[in-house]
């Protein structure tokens, strides 16, 4: 929310409160310019705080091109500093992006871009749309369609920025996919991945939590449950895993966690078995969770079968092709009613998005053509400015015919 306050003192220059901001602490300046400064007030030293997350976020749209500085504002959409990766020069680092634009034909200037960007940045140059006339530049939010700032989309920012920063390993990644690429349920896969953290709800953990005595196995009722003697080490567990038919040595770790007893065992074992190991394995977890809660005794073969259908199922549902009820008519113009126009339009992009094309045309009801334009798009083009494009030559054109 604070980020919030610091966006709208942004773009909001008109407002009461950005004056006075202003006046006290950036006067003649912009916020992103502004200091924390002297015996700050609580509130200015609030909203100050979310500096750091503004810039993580903002660019610039450019307009004009007159207010944005080549190599020290951000305004390549290309997090995360937004700026090109090419070195430049002092003078042209400072000069204005609008002197990379052809202001007769508002379209990039390609060959003096091609000369003093490097190859990583041509593409994504070109691709930033300009609009026809001279218009502001403003400072957009990159994380939304829309540009708008919202706390919804900055919290995921700083979400993944703290992630980031405070675990060498995140789920997802890399390492994490030896059973993240397992076709499994997502829930086993969330438990594995909690149990490799240690994150269980074991009575070892919720004993440290609430700083109690009481964290036995309510199998065993004298050893320490942790999430390895939950899944492992415990004498119900081992029980369950003799009937599995997997191979006990294939098993047997002699680890302390449960990542490198799960990791060593995907070492030896397909896919197909390693998904039914963790399915076992999650059974084991819910079965135990069961006795706790519902006072409810599984035995191991009880657990061993459950596993089995329940993997088996969920397979089942994955191999069905799903069929249409309707089929699909194949796609044909239909013409407007009597006395009206119809006017279709579309953009498509080229050779990889390297290139873009676009289309429009105005029928009548009787299918006969009123008006046409097509062109094609030498830069590299989204898919969503080509469409934006075709909208927007659609509209110059029924303007051009009155």
């Amino acid at each position: 929310m604070l980020a919030k306050q610091f966006w709208r003192l942004l773009t909001n220059r008109n407002s009461l409160a950005h004056r006075i901001f202003q006046a006290r602490y950036f006067p003649g300046a912009t916020i992103l310019d502004a200091k924390l400064g002297y015996r700050p007030s609580l509130v200015w030293r609030s909203i100050f705080s979310a500096k750091p997350l503004i810039l993580t976020g903002l660019r610039y749209r450019v307009g004009s091109g007159f207010n944005i500085r080549i190599g020290l504002d951000p305004w390549i959409p290309r997090p995360s500093t937004f700026r090109p990766i090419t070195v430049l020069p002092p003078h042209l680092a400072a000069a204005s992006v609008s002197a990379l634009i052809d202001h007769h034909t508002n379209d990039w200037c390609r060959e003096c871009i091609e000369t003093n960007f490097l190859p990583e940045d041509h593409d994504v140059i070109l691709s930033i749309p300009l609009g026809r006339g001279i218009h502001e530049d403003i400072p957009i939010w990159h994380f939304t369609e829309s540009g708008q700032f919202t706390v919804k989309s900055a919290y995921y920012l700083e979400i993944s920025r703290s992630t980031d920063a405070t675990s060498s390993v995140q789920a997802g990644s890399p390492s994490w996919n030896f059973f993240w690429s397992t076709k499994i349920p997502r829930r086993i896969q969330v438990f594995a991945w909690r149990a490799c953290l240690n994150a269980l709800p074991t009575s070892a953990n919720l004993g440290h939590r609430i700083r109690s005595s009481l964290n036995a196995c309510p199998y065993c009722e004298t050893e320490m449950e942790d999430s390895l003697h939950a899944l492992w080490d415990c004498h119900f567990a081992r029980q369950v895993w003799l009937l599995s038919n997997l191979g006990w040595t294939t098993l047997c770790r002699n680890t302390s966690d449960v990542e490198s007893w799960m990791r060593g065992i995907a070492k030896y074992l397909n896919s197909k078995d390693f998904g039914l190991f963790l399915t076992i394995a999650w059974s084991i977890w819910q079965a135990r969770n069961r006795r706790i809660a519902e006072n409810s005794a599984s035995s191991p073969m009880d657990i061993i079968c459950s596993a089995h259908s329940f993997l088996s199922a969920y397979e089942g549902v994955c191999s069905q092709t799903i069929q249409l009820l309707h089929p699909r008519r194949p796609a044909s113009w239909e013409p407007p009613p009597s006395g009206t126009v119809k006017v279709n339009f579309d953009g498509a992009c080229l050779e990889g998005d390297k290139a873009g094309g676009v289309g429009v045309i105005a029928r009548n009801s009787a299918g006969q053509c009123l008006a046409w334009c097509a062109f094609r798009i030498d830069k590299p083009v989204k898919p969503l400015v080509i469409e934006a494009t075709a909208v927007r030559e659609a509209a110059r054109l029924v303007a051009q015919q009155g």
